[in-house]
């Protein structure tokens, strides 16, 4: 694997925040059900303080607005919109934004 492709797989851009993380939890999910209990842990340990992710301001996708309603206490419980469909909704989402940040990355370094 050439090194461009190891720095990205490795996460290391400058924008990395917790999407690339929760994709690296995401990406083995193979069933609906999977993507969902997927993003359940993860709501759960941030409703519980055990996770304090970091996202950057960029991050426009729905998954990153109902982390900053968790964090912010803005959204009091995530078990009222968490549907199994809105799981894969959000999947989808930022899986492409990781794609995006992962293209950009790669074709900056190629300058």
């Amino acid at each position: 694997m050439s090194t461009m492709m190891e720095r990205v797989v490795q996460g290391d851009r400058a924008d990395v925040d917790f999407t690339d993380k929760a994709w690296a939890i995401l990406k083995n999910a193979t069933t609906i059900l999977e993507v969902w209990e997927c993003f359940f842990h993860i709501f759960v340990n941030i409703e519980g303080k055990y996770w304090r992710p970091y996202l950057l301001p960029s991050n426009t996708t729905y998954f990153g607005k109902l982390l900053r309603d968790l964090l912010s206490e803005k959204l009091r419980n995530f078990r009222t919109v968490l549907t199994p469909y809105l799981a894969l909704e959000m999947a989808i989402g930022f899986g492409i934004l990781k794609l995006f940040r992962d293209y950009t990355f790669v074709l900056k370094s190629m300058e």
